[in-house]
């Protein structure tokens, strides 16, 4: 497997690509976006339920993904490889806040990413603690373990979690980790031989189940918070818990079911673009439905989230995304370039 491979991390796309993976990725960020258009509907069963069933298994499932695409290096090799993330959080952080009129633009805004940029800010700082963790023995499960522990005690700490994402930080880290161990051991090869009949029974269960309770529960997933901000210690602890065991569970039905598929391969390619430039996407259509006062059904949300990726991947066509996503680094080159 290729470490280069581009997964939602800004690192340079591979020569050699993996089908697999890349199909896992493109549903994910199906997925991701989808789940950001349910912020703007809640107002049937159904909505409420798909939007706490995507966020009960997205995130920790893309973190283990981008877990299992890095690799440990030295710490002066870790820094040069995050600098492209650093520049895109940077810059489209900003300028997400001034175009989104309900976020604010302020000095803070560098410490607490707006929107999903979370993401880039706990990838960054994942890299680097990945570096002091053993991955080939035993003591790598038991620091998942441990780790996983954290998350949860972590929960009762009265903090601003959104501070560094560090909430966010702590509480997935235990996946990015399982990840690069996953890639150590051959994990995800072993999973792909068991028997598909148990992820299927687990994938119909779990939606159905979260459907039956009827109640929100995505903003206790979203792990952001601390407990006390979200109906108090014992809901909380007792809401993670339940996260951490239908994520891991529903994350290995995937992991065992996803098909090696040439198109969503290819659409695979362009997760980094449709992870950072959703957001924007989103708040002109959003606009647009609220405008035209069309109709927010789980039917038009999943018409709007497919009309928001195929405008994205569209784009690329006219749009050099990897120029937009890191210019800094893009005109460097170019007047490097100039002067050889």
């Amino acid at each position: 497997m290729i470490d280069s491979q581009f997964v939602m991390d800004g690192s340079k796309p591979a020569i050699q690509r993996n089908a697999y993976f890349d199909s896992l990725k493109f549903i994910l960020i199906s997925c991701v976006v989808l789940g950001h258009v349910l912020n703007y509907s809640h107002d049937s069963r159904v909505c409420l339920a798909l939007w706490n069933w995507l966020y009960s298994f997205e995130m920790p499932l893309f973190v283990f993904v981008s877990g299992y695409f890095t690799k440990k290096k030295t710490f002066s090799d870790t820094f040069r490889g995050c600098l492209r993330l650093v520049e895109t959080l940077f810059i489209w952080n900003i300028i997400y806040c001034i175009f989104d009129p309900s976020t604010e633009l302020t000095i803070e805004r560098l410490l607490k990413p707006a929107f999903a940029y979370w993401y880039l800010l706990c990838l960054i700082i994942w890299r680097f603690i990945l570096q002091i963790i053993p991955l080939k023995n035993t003591h790598a499960l038991l620091s998942i373990l441990l780790l996983f522990a954290i998350g949860l005690l972590w929960g009762f700490i009265d903090i601003d979690g959104s501070v560094l994402s560090n909430s966010r930080v702590i509480a997935f880290f235990p996946f990015f980790l399982l990840g690069a161990y996953a890639r150590e051991t051959g994990l995800v090869t072993r999973i792909r031989v068991s028997k598909k009949l148990v992820s299927y029974v687990i994938l119909l269960i779990i939606p159905v189940l979260i459907l039956l309770y009827n109640d929100t529960l995505a903003p206790y997933f979203n792990c952001s918070r601390p407990y006390v901000a979200d109906g108090g210690n014992k809901i909380g602890f007792l809401y993670r818990l339940l996260f951490y065991m239908i994520s891991l569970l529903q994350g290995y039905a995937l992991l065992n079911i996803v098909p090696k598929n040439g198109l969503l391969a290819k659409l695979g390619e362009q997760t980094m673009p449709i992870y950072v430039f959703h957001g924007f996407v989103i708040i002109v259509l959003m606009r647009v439905v609220s405008y035209l006062n069309l109709p927010t059904s789980v039917f038009f949300v999943l018409g709007y989230s497919v009309i928001i990726i195929i405008s994205i991947i569209f784009m690329g066509r006219f749009i050099n995304y990897k120029a937009l996503l890191n210019p800094i680094s893009t005109i460097i080159k170019y007047f490097d370039s100039i002067k050889k």
